[in-house]
């Protein structure tokens, strides 16, 4: 267990009979439990409270009867478990030759306790009167400031002279001749946890993979392009969007049963939903996400994803805790031709369960950008180099602010399959054109095309923006402009 002491000089309020003020102010201490914050979220009950010691801070002559009052805060109160006559003892004293414990009393709502103690012998302010830790006797089922790091539950020690003449829910009272505070429980996070977008790897190797996505065509972005035809980053249909980490703390934060809060021992479930305006075939088949150890390289075989029926949120539940120290990394996989369109995804709704009960929610964070940097055209009009005179010439310019290789691509018109892609302008920059005959695009792209073929083209490149216009030539040296028929 994590102990923790705290001492809490008594202030000596007044003397009256019995009972003398002494300039040696008394002290309260107690060796309190640290909480798992997620073991309070998950809920806390009957737990023993903690062994707890009070100097006096006066002289009780022979013959005098005091009680000494005791009442947790912070929605704390006496559990199940009794606290005894015997529980209640002063060090270095003999019971019934010393002193003699007379009753030990509760409050109808369990929030304050009674302790009527007589002095047979003198008792100073060197004396210590101590209350032992008994099973279940403190109940935290209400202690919502152990849910925080830092929450602490306070208790308030308070002397009477005379005997106890309370009855059912008694309370603390309000004029004590010796008081004090001190702590009962305190909160600490069990687990920390850290979301790191995949655009922000800063060398530490507890979440950035190695290697790292390249960045081929955009300064200190991973290469995502509004069309996959155009990644580059870890392969041409994947996008790592970030890691999320989690870590058992140090020290020792106690859950129900008085052990350590962990992953493995209290945590049986990580799910968390991933939202942005995905690809409307955000499926599991065409478009899904997924999880990884490494980077989108190894699937984690317990991670299952679901998908919401507008195809703008997709859940990743991890069937099992996590491990300690293990990076996962969130990752969009795309099949096919499928557009993803300019979009921030955001890691919410984040939970570590324990069985039905949540252990501790994640923030809200966002992920990797997925920012336009490639731009393409297709044009469905394309007449072949072998088909001359008339023949598609195209000119390209590049409006964007990143210079770019531009890529040709020709398809089956009936099918869809691509015939080849090659580059044709290489390193086009900013406010850059060329025109492109059809015999240096097939020439590109590798494709061998008769005169009665007519498949449709693909011009594309990461940058921002391309501006891309296809003119038909004919036999008199004319060119009619067929940019509009796509």
């Amino acid at each position: 267990m994590k102990l923790q002491k705290k001492m809490i000089a008594v202030a000596v309020a007044a003397g009256i009979a019995g009972i003398a003020v002494q300039a040696h102010a008394g002290t309260a201490s107690s060796t309190f439990n640290t909480y798992a914050t997620e073991q309070a979220t998950i809920g806390l009950g009957d737990v023993a409270n903690p062994a707890t010691s009070y100097q006096l801070g006066i002289l009780a002559a022979a013959g005098t009867t005091f009680v000494l009052y005791v009442a947790p805060e912070n929605g704390a109160k006496f559990g199940t478990g009794a606290i005894a006559t015997t529980d209640v003892t002063i060090a270095g004293k003999t019971v019934t030759t010393d002193y003699t414990v007379n009753s030990v009393t509760y409050s109808t709502s369990k929030k304050v306790m009674a302790v009527e103690i007589t002095a047979v012998n003198p008792l100073t302010n060197a004396d210590v009167i101590t209350i032992a830790s008994v099973a279940a006797a403190l109940n935290l089922a209400d202690a919502d400031v152990l849910k925080t790091a830092g929450g602490a539950v306070n208790v308030q020690f308070g002397i009477q002279n005379g005997p106890f003449t309370g009855s059912g829910d008694f309370a603390f009272p309000t004029s004590t001749v010796d008081s004090a505070s001190g702590i009962f429980a305190n909160a600490a996070d069990a687990i920390t946890y850290r979301v790191v977008p995949s655009n922000a790897y800063d060398g530490d190797a507890d979440v950035d993979p190695t290697p790292a996505p390249t960045n081929d065509n955009e300064t200190d972005r991973i290469d995502v392009a509004q069309n996959l035809e155009f990644f580059t980053g870890i392969g041409d249909d994947t996008v790592n969007l970030g890691a999320v980490f989690f870590e058992d703390a140090g020290g020792t934060q106690l859950n129900a049963t008085a052990a350590d809060f962990t992953l493995a021992g209290d945590v049986t479930e990580f799910s968390f939903d991933v939202a942005a305006d995905f690809p409307s075939d955000l499926d599991g088949t065409n478009s899904m996400l997924g999880l990884f150890t490494d980077n989108c390289a190894t699937a984690v075989g317990t991670a299952t994803a679901t998908y919401a029926s507008d195809a703008k949120t997709g859940t990743i539940k991890f069937g099992g805790p996590p491990v300690s120290g293990t990076p996962y990394y969130i990752c969009l996989m795309v099949s096919g031709d499928v557009e993803i369109p300019e979009t921030t995804p955001s890691l919410t709704s984040g939970k570590l369960l324990n069985g039905t009960n949540t252990a501790k929610s994640l923030d809200t964070t966002d992920l990797y950008p997925l920012l336009k940097n490639g731009d393409s055209q297709d044009f469905i009009n394309y007449v072949p180099a072998a088909a001359a005179p008339y023949q598609t010439y195209f000119r390209i310019h590049n409006d964007g602010a990143v210079t770019a290789d531009v890529s040709v691509e020709y398809f089956d018109s009936t099918n869809g399959n691509s015939l080849g892609k090659g580059v044709v302008a290489t390193g086009l920059g900013n406010n850059e054109g060329l025109t492109v005959s059809p015999s240096a695009a097939e020439a590109a792209a590798g494709v061998s095309l008769t005169a009665t073929d007519r498949p449709w083209v693909r011009i594309s490149g990461p940058t921002d923006d391309l501006d891309i216009q296809s003119f038909l030539a004919d036999p008199n040296g004319g060119f009619t402009n067929m940019t509009m028929e796509r």
